[in-house]
């Protein structure tokens, strides 16, 4: 089966994923497996209850596009994207340790001009 007709699986959490490849004997779907389905058997699997439900049907008629465009990357595009994404991640949480501690050495002046009035925050 061409992986563009699979059911992406893989936006689901992990407990509804193992719960549909359980349905389908341990193998992913494609869509119009999942179409095919009626919501009274999908309410039956764990894990999957009406926001799970919109989701697939979402998922089925291509509202949701976040793999699709992974999907035409070739393999060494996909590896530099994740790298970028990784670097960018790192980036982010070294900004936000930086002003947190400017934030954090900022209340603390204040607290003790605080103290230092007789006042206590509130």
């Amino acid at each position: 089966m061409p992986h563009k007709d699979l059911f992406p699986i893989e936006l689901m959490g992990h407990h509804v994923q193992a719960s549909i490849r359980e349905h389908f004997g341990g193998r992913c779907p494609s869509n119009s497996e999942m179409a095919n389905i009626p919501d009274n058997e999908l309410l039956k699997l764990p894990g999957v209850g009406a926001l799970t439900i919109r989701k697939i049907h979402m998922l089925i008629q291509g509202g949701i596009r976040s793999s699709s465009a992974m999907t035409e990357l070739s393999d060494a595009e996909l590896l530099q994207e994740h790298k970028r994404q990784l670097t960018r991640l790192s980036e982010l949480r070294d900004e936000f340790k930086r002003r947190e501690g400017e934030f954090k050495r900022r209340l603390r002046a204040i607290r003790l001009e605080l103290r230092v009035r007789g006042l206590s925050p509130k």
